[in-house]
């Protein structure tokens, strides 16, 4: 009978050694990228760098812009009544609605309704603890304390 060698055959790899050089550049770049975060987020902190006069600009950039929207909307509902009083009818609508005239012969007739006020309701006094503590802290960070969400 033949024996069969069943040992393994180990191949030897050699892998390739890092140079010197290359080893130290990463080691010296470590401390300058750490201390170069630690004082992007010291200044962020400290105010030196605006960030949150920076989002509330683009807040109120935001705001401004969804006034100017309904502004838009205002003058084009505007511009449909300038064309509608070109016509004789658009006039006289509104001669009639507004300022209740008639043509002569026709007889105009006003009814006058009384509005009932109600009671006035007297709401309790309340502190506007509405939204959580998180959510004031990331109002604080992101500057939506500096600028009301509307405006008059």
């Amino acid at each position: 009978m033949d024996t069969i060698d069943l040992t393994l055959v180990e191949e030897h790899v050699e892998e390739e050694a890092p140079s010197p050089g290359r080893q130290r550049r990463g080691w010296t770049r470590s401390p300058f990228l750490a201390f170069g975060l630690v004082v992007i987020l010291a200044g962020t902190l400290s105010g030196v760098i605006p960030f949150r006069d920076i989002l509330a600009r683009n807040r109120q950039v935001e705001i401004t812009q969804e006034q100017l929207d309904a502004v838009r909307a205002e003058n084009a509902l505007l511009e449909q009544q300038i064309a509608a009083l070109g016509s004789t009818t658009g006039i006289e609508r509104l001669a009639r609605e507004q300022f209740g005239l008639v043509f002569e012969g026709e007889v105009s007739y006003v009814v006058e309704t009384t509005a009932v006020e109600p009671a006035a309701v007297v709401p309790p006094l309340s502190v506007d603890d509405s939204s959580p503590w998180y959510a004031k802290v990331w109002n604080y960070l992101t500057g939506r304390d500096l600028v009301p969400d509307e405006q008059p």
